[in-house]
């Protein structure tokens, strides 16, 4: 199953609309950024609270303002190029924010250049957690196919790609591959309810596994967590584009 993008970010704000109160009020009870003004405590709830789904809505702002072209490049320029927008959309909010509650309570309000070192280590930490909170995610729920059944006992990875090889299947997984002697259209509807898309008539993908699109002299192709890359063909590109993938 497919979600549209808004449906996850309302998911996730829902889980962690709880957390975020909490550390709202833990930083309220801690950290004081307006030199000793004696703020209120609600007050500096609501102002640490603000700050977060200023960083939330940067973050995810700055998903969609990055050019394709762009994210489907090298993940670290991808990230860089995130990172840098998640610094020029939360940096100004940030100080608009200081400077409102400061002018109100007559607290001091950082100068910008502070500010901007708060979006730098921000974006930083964005970036690193949403390289590993993901992954966690993942092993976390484990969906089984039916496919691996057909694999050897003990086998506890995920299963990343299917592709055709003469009369067989290669399924390639986490922790290997495997050749298993079956009809392709068998072994993809074995892999039911695991959400995966056929980018080639020989190759078909867990939707999990794809890292990003590379392109390269008009021909795209989708790179796995594995490093593998996997060609899409012209017939199954609509699919794909419908989808979201690339």
């Amino acid at each position: 199953m497919n979600f549209r993008p808004e449906s996850q970010v309302i998911q996730s704000l829902r889980k962690a609309a709880l957390p975020g109160c909490i550390c709202a009020v833990a930083l309220a009870g801690t950290v004081d950024p307006f030199h000793g003004a004696q703020l209120p405590f609600g007050v500096l709830s609501i102002f640490w609270l603000l700050v977060l789904v200023l960083a939330a809505m940067s973050t995810c702002a700055a998903e969609n303002l990055v050019p394709p072209r762009l994210r489907e490049r090298h993940w670290l320029f991808r990230d860089v190029s995130v990172a840098l927008c998640i610094i020029a959309l939360f940096a100004p909010t940030l100080w608009l924010l200081f400077w409102t509650i400061a002018r109100g309570f007559g607290g001091l309000s950082p100068s910008f250049s502070e500010i901007a070192r708060y979006g730098v280590i921000l974006a930083t930490g964005l970036i690193l957690l949403k390289r590993v909170v993901p992954l966690s995610e993942k092993q976390s729920v484990k969906i089984s196919p039916r496919l691996e059944r057909r694999l050897p006992d003990g086998f506890s990875g995920e299963v990343l790609r299917l592709t055709v090889e003469d009369h067989s299947v290669c399924v390639v997984t986490t922790e290997g591959s495997h050749v298993i002697r079956m009809r392709f259209s068998d072994a993809i509807d074995e892999m039911e309810p695991v959400p995966g898309y056929c980018t080639h008539r020989s190759h078909w993908v867990a939707e999990a596994a794809i890292e990003s699109v590379e392109r390269q002299s008009g021909r795209i192709s989708l790179r796995l967590l594995n490093g593998d890359m996997v060609p899409v063909s012209r017939k199954y590109r609509p699919a794909l584009e419908e989808a979201g993938i690339i």
